[in-house]
């Protein structure tokens, strides 16, 4: 069975939109500050996709990315029988799906990264070698920088 095109799948999952509630806000400045940090990931995850789809091969990324949903113990799974991705809200889903999103984007491009660099070497490579690649393909994504450098 041919694998469904997970990157559209996780695109149309971070377009969606957040569906706010201003009955959660205690002021304008409260609603504003998460809604301002739901369109920062967004853009995050939109640069650094297309970022990622420059440095390795569709298949690749498609395929990496769509064992990483199936397989993943976290928050966002991709659920076979539905053919969808799911996500299981902590607090409050407006502010949670899109960094959980660019998290799984950003881990497949690491995965990647590291097996890119392995390849031909006996020894391990460490995460400040990855971090080190990984920082000059990213550097006008602040929040890509972030979750390299942390």
């Amino acid at each position: 069975m041919k694998n469904p095109n997970f990157i559209n799948l996780l695109s149309d999952f971070v377009a969606r939109r957040p569906g706010f509630d201003l009955c959660n806000y205690a002021s304008m400045k409260d609603y504003r500050s998460d809604y301002y940090r739901a369109l920062k990931y967004k853009r995050a995850y939109e640069s650094f996709l297309i970022q990622a789809e420059r440095m390795f091969y569709f298949e690749d990324l498609n395929n990496a990315l769509g064992e990483r949903l199936k397989n993943n113990s976290g928050r966002l799974t991709y659920k076979v029988d539905r053919a969808e991705l799911e996500y299981c809200t902590g607090q409050y889903f407006p502010v949670e799906y899109r960094p959980a999103a660019f998290g799984a984007l950003f881990y497949t491009v690491w995965d990647l990264t590291r097996n890119l660099l392995q390849e031909g070497k006996e020894e391990h490579i460490t995460g400040t070698e990855i971090r080190a690649y990984l920082s000059k393909r990213f550097k006008g994504n602040k929040i890509a920088l972030n979750w390299i450098n942390n």
